[in-house]
């Protein structure tokens, strides 16, 4: 698990997650193994896998530290899904924009082509 730490400290995450699945095998009810293993997974902004070994982490044992890197991710997660909302709203909103200027504009040419005879 020490070398898996030192992964995570230079921000190797993968490689860190390839010695605690090791670890994993040898003490799964390990609390620190979920608790480094959330860090990495949260290092590769995967907020779902993240959550899911710090709830492990905390069922097998009571960590602040844990419970703190928990709410900031769920926290993240939502302001996620908060972002990606507004950003498809926008996207509609400009969609819907351009499709009016088009309709206008070929409607403006239409009308003006009938009455111009």
């Amino acid at each position: 698990m020490n070398v898996a730490y030192l992964h995570l400290r230079r921000s190797e995450y993968k490689q860190s997650l390839d010695y605690l699945e090791r670890a994993r095998r040898v003490a799964p009810q390990n609390a620190d193994v979920a608790k480094l293993a959330g860090w990495s997974y949260y290092g590769m902004n995967k907020m779902d896998q993240a959550v899911a070994e710090w709830k492990r982490a905390l069922a097998l044992r009571a960590d602040s530290e844990v419970q703190a890197a928990l709410d900031k991710a769920q926290r993240d997660k939502q302001e996620e899904e908060s972002y990606k909302k507004t950003k498809a709203a926008t996207s509609l909103c400009a969609t819907a924009a351009r499709r009016s200027r088009l309709w206008r504009a070929s409607t403006a040419h239409a009308g003006s082509a009938f009455f111009s005879d």
